[in-house]
């Protein structure tokens, strides 16, 4: 929309030829270098404690959606309309994808934003948590099915 540049670069698309969502092959390290196919992408466990309890993450993930082959559509060499010119829309909650759009147009491109709805008396605001990928329990849960997981002491439970 606001025409290519460093604010506006996607990076969409894992491996479509990969089994897994999760194949280690399709993502990248802290220091945007492939998953050798022979790495252990889960160690080292970092440990850490988040509100006075204790979790284990794997290694901190770099541009995990950053494609090898190029994007599958040539984006436009030039803004199809001028971005200070835009105003989105919305309820006022937004997450991942929405927030990465929206928080980049208006910081970054000079776009705004109006929300409707909520309370009368309460201030609204355009809000979201910024990430890429949305994944819910059940897709999460084959993963650790599918690669024999289930029995590991960090696994969560069947619902």
């Amino acid at each position: 929309i606001a025409g290519p540049k460093s604010t506006t670069e996607p990076q969409p698309g894992l491996d479509t030829k990969g089994f897994l969502w999760y194949m280690h092959m399709n993502w990248r390290d802290a220091n945007n270098v492939p998953f050798d196919p022979s790495n252990n992408w889960l160690q080292p466990v970092v440990n850490k404690t988040i509100n006075r309890r204790p979790d284990a993450f794997s290694p901190r993930l770099g541009q995990e959606c950053q494609s090898d082959n190029g994007f599958p559509y040539d984006t436009p060499t030039e803004a199809l309309f001028d971005p200070k010119q835009v105003v989105i829309v919305s309820n006022g909650r937004c997450g991942s994808a929405c927030s990465l759009f929206s928080v980049t147009m208006v910081k970054h491109e000079g776009s705004r934003t109006v929300v409707l709805g909520g309370k009368q008396d309460v201030a609204q605001q355009y809000c979201g948590t910024v990430g890429g990928q949305v994944q819910d329990f059940r897709n999460l849960d084959i993963e650790i099915k599918t690669t024999k997981l289930k029995g590991h002491a960090l696994a969560p439970p069947d619902l």
